[in-house]
């Protein structure tokens, strides 16, 4: 029987806002794609004549992909243990992977429709007007979408009052954003502290400030009343 690990966090479950890292060989995907769309491509690719291929998935976005000359009912076991096995024990217990694929079908439509969307992060940001020598506080929502190749996924800063949302990328190697707002483009890494669930999904905690103009834009996660953080 062989078995194929997929670790979507490290370090920044530690990496991304998002706390799905692609682990793909593959540098650029045809479109952009979701990270649970990923790994069923990738366990899909490991499905030969003869060979079944069970993958596992977490709420917490680890999976496991158990494949080989086994029966599916072997291979769906072996998938789930090894993918529980992988999570960290308070995670495991909160988000207990499950099958979410066999052999090219869906198996848990609540669990891949799930994570088939984008996810969002409460936030404040700070604008310091470098010029101007103002302060404006405001609350939003940092949306994580889908990644466009191995390293790199969408992302929207989603503003109030009317503001039309900026829009950029966040490079999970390097942990570095690059975003678009109005005419000025931020770039910034973060720095972050652990995770927490929100809106069923794990998100994380983390504050980055970008400088621009003499001034400074500063993004700060608002972790929701009552919710906990898990380190790192």
């Amino acid at each position: 029987m062989g078995q194929k690990l997929v670790f979507l966090c490290r370090g920044l479950m530690l990496a991304s806002l998002l706390l799905a890292q692609p682990a793909a060989a593959q540098s650029n995907y045809p479109k952009p794609l979701y990270t649970i769309d990923i790994r069923i491509a990738e366990c899909m690719a490991e499905k030969t004549a003869g060979n079944a291929v069970v993958l596992a998935y977490s709420d917490s976005e680890f999976s496991w992909c158990s494949f080989g000359a086994a029966t599916v009912a072997d291979l769906r076991a072996d998938a789930v243990a090894r993918c529980n096995g992988a999570l960290r024990q308070v995670l495991r217990s909160l988000t207990p992977c499950v099958v979410v694929m066999e052999n090219g079908k869906v198996t848990n439509s609540r669990t891949v429709s799930e994570h088939r969307r984008d996810a969002r992060t409460p936030v404040q940001y700070e604008v310091f007007g470098g010029s101007t020598g103002e302060t404006t506080v405001e609350s939003g929502y940092l949306v994580s979408g889908k990644f466009i190749n191995g390293s790199v996924q969408q992302i929207k800063l989603i503003r109030g009052k009317g503001r039309p949302p900026c829009a950029g990328t966040v490079n999970n190697r390097n942990l570095s954003f690059v975003i678009q707002c109005d005419d000025i483009t931020l770039k910034g890494k973060p720095t972050a502290k652990g995770s927490f669930f929100y809106e069923n999904r794990l998100r994380l905690a983390f504050m980055v400030t970008f400088k621009f103009n003499g001034g400074t834009f500063k993004v700060t996660t608002v972790t929701p009343k009552g919710a906990k953080i898990y380190p790192f």
